[in-house]
């Protein structure tokens, strides 16, 4: 079943997602663990927004997985499904950097 919140039921539960940097010199790159708090619709495009916190810092974040061509919400060569996902439980992600120098989620397992 797919648990993924809307923006208004995110803030409705308590998170409040502008609290959570986006911009690529704000996310943790490399491989860590991370809680993944929170999943909401994106707006204007065909995505998840996924709000984490950092396992050894705390610091929070976004990472947004795109809908991979129609077939669900899935990092390439990763067997989470993202509206499916539970929450409130820890991933070991990695993250890099794009080409254009912006943040790019490229794996998550259950921790």
């Amino acid at each position: 079943m797919r648990n993924v919140i809307t923006w208004l039921q995110s803030i409705e539960k308590g998170y409040e997602p502008r609290n959570y940097a986006y911009e690529a010199d704000a996310v943790p790159i490399g491989h860590y663990d991370a809680l993944l708090e929170c999943k909401v619709w994106a707006k204007k495009v065909s995505a998840v927004c996924c709000y984490f916190k950092e396992g050894s810092t705390g610091k929070r974040f976004q990472l947004t997985v795109y809908n991979n061509g129609g077939t669900g919400y899935f990092l390439k060569d990763c067997p989470v499904d993202f509206t499916k996902c539970p929450v409130g439980v820890m991933y070991h992600i990695r993250v890099s950097l794009s080409a254009k120098g912006l943040s790019k989620f490229e794996f998550a397992k259950l921790a």
